[in-house]
């Protein structure tokens, strides 16, 4: 409708996709509505700006001016989180992201776990606020007792070992990770000792395994004089482990199997007689009573047992107790006289020899969870490897009732200077020493002295005995030793 004149067209309407109540004129839409298709500039095959018919717009080199809201997508590398789950900015990997919602720049490593932080605000993270704590308070503990496992038929063809079926604790709760990554498990058979597995009930059932040896004399000529011909044997043996497992409550995997103790049992064995030779002739062969040995029980004891968990994933999880059995065959190789290969044959442990029920378990303990890493804020700095070892440098408003500024834990704090006569500590006020405290160091032998000879005293202190000893007077009276009246003491 209208005219079409030349590259013009004038107040009309184009249907389909169509140009309405405009104009065209020379290459220009005029006071135009475009409904429909798509936009192509300058062709369809290489376009440099687009509209598709989804509303999709791309542009290459666009400038544009005004306020740009952005709720998803990519500016550059960088991806913006949906508002809906906080509209951080992170890179393709997750490993560095901006937090608007808690003002945190964080910093991961490939695992996933935090390395850095840089917070707006004026505090520090509270250092192990995020540990699993197992105890009988928080219904999660794994019980201190578990049954006795069944026994399990050792291996008729070798002296390998043969495992039997688990019997476990049942798990009184579970607890919950929230951050996934590596745990540090503590404080397990810290106060007692984990218990003690004694099969010595167990020896009367693995007998003894015995051999003999046949005469070589005439049969095989000794390589050197004293050589020694003899069969040998080895015992039965049986073993239980107890281990702390923790599994994931979903589908039950094991992330975790942290041995806790063991023990076993091993039965008698003996060779009856044995020869040594001579000399080197095929004939100088002489017999030797043999040797035996007794049945062994080995029960070692441990404590403060620690290990390193990794939670794969931040769901729930279940620690309990299980214990297992263990069987070994004996075996001899039977020599007869006639060559120096022998015959080697098996005794077996029957699976009706079964362990030891297991109780004093310990029933608490610590995950701590992983840190490993540094923060700074307006609150302080800190360089934290978990809740038992970091370093934390705090800053107060001004009227602060705290006063503590520099914090080490589980480690030390070194002091040096190149030249060993140049002051490296000044301390004004009350320094409280608690503990050992070495004043110098033991001379190593170099000329230049600068060990038990070189602390001074510039005051004059009066230092108090509190620990009496022999000649050191009473404990309600103990001598003053002035240093500066030249006494010695210890």
């Amino acid at each position: 409708r209208g005219l079409v004149s030349g590259s013009e067209i004038r107040g009309g309407l184009i249907s389909g996709s169509s140009i309405q109540g405009g104009s065209l004129s020379g290459g220009t839409v005029t006071g135009a509505v475009i409904n429909g298709g798509t936009i192509n500039v300058p062709n369809a095959d290489t376009p440099l700006f687009q509209v598709d018919s989804e509303g999709i717009l791309s542009a290459t080199d666009a400038n544009i001016t005004g306020d740009v809201t952005a709720t998803g997508g990519k500016i550059g590398s960088w991806i913006i989180d949906p508002i809906t789950t906080g509209g951080s900015l992170k890179d393709s990997d997750a490993r560095i992201i901006l937090n608007p919602t808690d003002k945190h720049i964080s910093l991961f490593n490939g695992s996933g776990e935090l390395k850095a932080r840089i917070k707006s605000d004026d505090t520090l993270s509270t250092i192990g606020s995020g540990n699993i704590n197992i105890a009988s308070y928080a219904n999660n503990e794994p019980g201190t007792t578990i049954g006795a496992p069944a026994g399990t038929g050792s291996n008729p063809n070798s002296s390998a070992s043969t495992y039997g079926a688990y019997t476990q604790g049942s798990s009184d709760g579970t607890f919950s990770i929230t951050t996934a990554g590596d745990y540090q498990l503590t404080d397990l058979f810290t106060s007692t000792d984990a218990p003690v597995v004694n099969l010595s009930n167990k020896t009367g059932s693995l007998g003894t395994v015995s051999v003999s040896t046949g005469n070589p004399g005439g049969s095989i000529t000794p390589f050197y004089s004293g050589q020694s011909y003899t069969s040998y044997a080895y015992g039965r043996k049986i073993s239980q482990y107890v281990y702390l497992c923790i599994e994931r409550e979903s589908d039950g995997l094991e992330v975790a199997k942290i041995q806790i103790t063991y023990g076993y049992a091993r039965g008698a064995y003996s060779t009856s007689n044995y020869y040594t030779s001579t000399g080197t002739g095929i004939y100088d062969w002489q017999y030797a009573s043999g040797y035996s040995t007794s049945a062994y029980v080995y029960k070692p004891t441990y404590n403060n047992i620690t290990a390193v968990v990794n939670f794969p994933t931040a769901t729930a999880y279940r620690a309990r107790y299980k214990t297992q059995v263990v069987t070994n065959s004996g075996y001899k190789q039977q020599l007869n006289g006639n060559d120096n290969s022998g015959t080697t044959s098996y005794f077996t442990v029957s699976s009706t020899v079964g362990g030891n029920s297991v109780s004093g378990l310990d029933n608490s303990f610590t995950l701590q969870m992983p840190s490993n890493f540094i923060e700074m804020s307006g609150g302080g700095f800190q360089a934290v490897t978990n809740s038992d070892q970091y370093v934390k440098i705090q800053r107060f408003n001004a009227g602060s009732s705290s006063n503590i500024l520099v914090r080490t834990e589980g480690g030390r704090v070194q002091f040096t200077q190149p030249t060993k006569t140049n002051q490296v500590f000044t301390a004004q006020g009350i320094t409280s020493l608690q503990g050992k405290t070495n004043v110098g160091s033991t001379w190593n032998g170099s000329s230049a002295f600068y060990g038990l000879a070189t602390p001074r005293i510039l005051s004059a202190p009066v230092f108090v005995q509190d620990y009496v000893t022999s000649g050191g007077g009473t404990s309600s009276s103990p001598r003053f030793l002035n240093c500066m009246g030249g006494a010695t003491f210890f």
